[in-house]
């Protein structure tokens, strides 16, 4: 297998192919997805003067320049831009909570910029790559006993993979041979990592497009400090 991973641009831009991922307050997006349907409902509708279906005379028709028309198009411009902004904010706070403890200055900002020189390499390349020799730790661990002692794994099949640059961990146990477990610990971090990158993007982009070197520059020790509250 190599040992370098990489993803596509399209992937790291569209967060990859798995769809959105379910937040904490997906209720309440739920709900403004509902709002903005029936917004869309009450200023497209049928006129049952004119009958018939489809596109075209007898079909839809619009209510131009209506205040329910504007509603709507203001909720979809608030959830298109600030809420995926606000989503990817909070998922990239969880990644810097897991940062490791540092025994001081020094140390926390040598690992600071680390994991910005290895963002910004992301997000400048359109691309998420991993050098599984040097990015990464793996660790392998005796599986956990199963109820009633039974299945007890004598071998260390369990692996624990640690991406370096940024304290990721992903630990995979599925079977009882090692080697398929590591192979499947490097896919989910690589689908981690990935994520974790449009989520930067989405964050830091204002319109579609590409980003600028100014804007990727930001991502800085002194933003995330301030990501912290530091």
């Amino acid at each position: 297998m190599s040992n370098r991973f990489e993803t596509t641009d399209d992937a790291l831009i569209n967060g990859g192919g798995d769809g959105d991922k379910p937040v904490e307050n997906s209720g309440e997006v739920k709900e403004e997805k509902k709002e903005l349907w029936e917004a869309y409902e009450d200023f497209e509708h049928v006129n049952p003067e004119r009958g018939g279906k489809g596109g075209g005379k007898g079909g839809k028709e619009r209510a131009k320049g209506s205040k329910t028309s504007a509603k709507a198009f203001e909720i979809s411009v608030s959830f298109s831009k600030e809420k995926r902004k606000e989503e990817a904010q909070g998922r990239i706070m969880g990644v810097l909570q897991s940062f490791p403890r540092f025994k001081n200055a020094e140390e926390e900002n040598r690992f600071f910029e680390g994991y910005c020189s290895w963002v910004r390499n992301c997000l400048e390349n359109k691309k998420v790559a991993v050098n599984l020799e040097s990015d990464c730790r793996f660790d392998f661990i005796r599986s956990h006993t199963k109820a009633g002692g039974q299945n007890v794994n004598k071998v260390a099949s369990s692996v624990r993979v640690t991406h370096k640059p940024t304290n990721m961990v992903v630990r995979n146990e599925e079977t009882r041979d090692q080697l398929r477990n590591k192979e499947a610990a490097e896919r989910l971090l690589l689908e981690a990592l990935r994520d974790h990158v449009a989520d930067w993007y989405s964050y830091l982009a204002l319109e579609e497009g590409a980003l600028s070197p100014e804007i990727i520059n930001s991502v800085s020790p002194d933003l995330i400090l301030r990501f912290l509250g530091e």
